[in-house]
Order: structure tokens, then C-alpha cells, then sequence
């Protein structure tokens, strides 16, 4: 209608499961329907967003985890210009869970790194094959070089509550999986996170956008339903 005029497609389809009439968030078919949309938006050359990383399961377990890392990674790799997600959410988008919102964000980590993909520029490769040239054979380690140090902080994706650990040290540790330790630091979150303060002047803005919209708000209609003068 007006060419130039800033879009963001934003789409979220979804699948009937054909069994009980119900809404399925987490089928491959909706990898498919992402799949899908996203070539559709760059042969129309629009700027395309998804609504991935969500699923069927009622709690935070082995089917929710395929469910949103299957969606999520389908999406990513689609090309999508954004990707937006109800992090923690289960249960077909109706419940939101505390600790699958830190297990989601663990889950957005790794599949960023998976995008950002490996250095391989000419630059990089040199300097490997140069480490590599001056330890083989010496019973050194590449490990203790400046270099293996230094691209391990930028190469090398370290989670915060997957565990990695051998048998042993999980065992000692009080065989603790990624679930206790996502409720874990959902709880510390919680218990010791300050919010950052809002810039200066904010709070006031805020109270006056809050004052017209209740004075603007029809005598007789829904509290959701504001006049065009609200700022809202």
C-alpha cells in the first residue's frame, strides 16, 4: 500500500492435532510452517519475525525440551530477521514456569553460539596452524598458549546450569540434573536481583500517561478499551 513503509511480519502458525481438536505448539509441522514463512518473506523481501520455542508438554521435561529446541533451532536457521519467544511458557502457552524461564535462556545461549559459527577467517587459521606447528612434538600443550587462551574466551560457549562434569563429580555433587539447577538459580534470581532504576524524570512520565488514560476512558466501556487521546 505504501512502499517503504516499515513491517515487521510477525506469524505464529499453528497445527490442530487431528485427535482431539486441540492446538498442538510443539508438532514438526510447525518447524515446517516456519520453514515455510520465512522464504516466503525474503522472496517478498520483507522483514520477517517468529514466535518459536514453544510446545505441548505440562512441565519442564524430556518433551519439552525436543519440543522448544526443535522449534527454536528450525527458526533460527530459516533466516528470520527476529525471533521471539514466551520463554518458560509449557503447556501450550497457558503456563509460564520459573525455572523454564531459566532453562530457556540457557537454551537461547546455546543456539546462539551455534549461529555465530567459528572464525575461519585467513587471520585465525594462521595463527592456529603456527601454535600448532610450535608444540607438536614438544610434549607441550596448547592449552597453556596465550592464544588457545585467549580464542577460548571468544570461540568457547560455558552454560550456567547444564552439567558437563564426569559421573563422579555429578555423583558428589548430589546428582543435581539441569531442572534443580535452573530452580535453583530461579530462586537466588529472585531472592537477590535489584532491578535497575528507571532513567530520571521516568516514574513521572509514567504517572501522567496513567493519569489521561483514566480520564479519557469512556464511562461505561472495558478498562482495556482507551481513547485514541491516552498516549497509549
Amino acid at each position: 500500500m505504501r512502499p517503504g513503509a516499515p513491517v515487521l511480519y510477525t506469524h505464529a502458525p499453528t497445527v490442530m492435532d487431528m485427535r482431539s481438536d486441540d492446538v498442538s505448539e510443539g508438532c514438526p509441522e510447525r518447524c515446517l510452517y516456519y520453514i515455510y514463512c520465512a522464504q516466503i518473506c525474503r522472496y517478498y523481501d520483507i522483514p520477517s519475525c517468529s514466535v518459536a520455542g514453544t510446545g505441548d508438554s505440562k512441565s519442564n521435561d524430556l518433551q519439552s525440551g525436543i519440543e522448544r529446541t526443535a522449534a527454536l533451532l528450525s527458526a533460527l536457521l530459516a533466516g528470520y530477521n527476529l525471533n521471539y519467544d514466551a520463554a518458560g511458557a509449557i503447556n501450550g502457552v497457558l503456563t509460564t514456569s520459573l525455572e523454564g524461564i531459566v532453562a530457556d535462556d540457557e537454551l537461547y545461549g546455546y543456539l546462539g553460539r551455534v549461529l555465530k559459527g567459528a572464525d575461519f577467517s585467513p587471520g585465525t587459521v594462521q595463527e592456529s596452524l603456527d601454535v600448532i606447528a610450535r608444540v607438536a612434538h614438544t610434549g607441550k600443550s596448547f592449552r597453556t598458549e596465550r592464544h588457545t587462551k585467549d580464542r577460548l574466551r571468544q570461540e568457547h560457549w560455558i552454560p550456567s546450569i547444564m552439567d558437563r562434569s564426569r559421573y563422579e563429580a555429578y555423583e558428589q555433587a548430589g546428582k543435581k540434573g539441569m531442572l534443580v539447577h535452573a530452580r535453583e538459580k530461579a530462586k537466588k534470581i529472585l531472592e537477590t536481583h535489584r532491578a535497575i532504576p528507571l532513567v530520571q524524570d521516568a516514574n513521572k512520565k509514567i504517572e501522567e500517561i496513567a493519569a489521561r488514560s483514566s480520564t479519557t476512558c469512556s464511562p461505561g466501556t472495558s478498562s482495556r478499551t482507551w481513547s485514541s487521546s491516552a498516549g497509549l
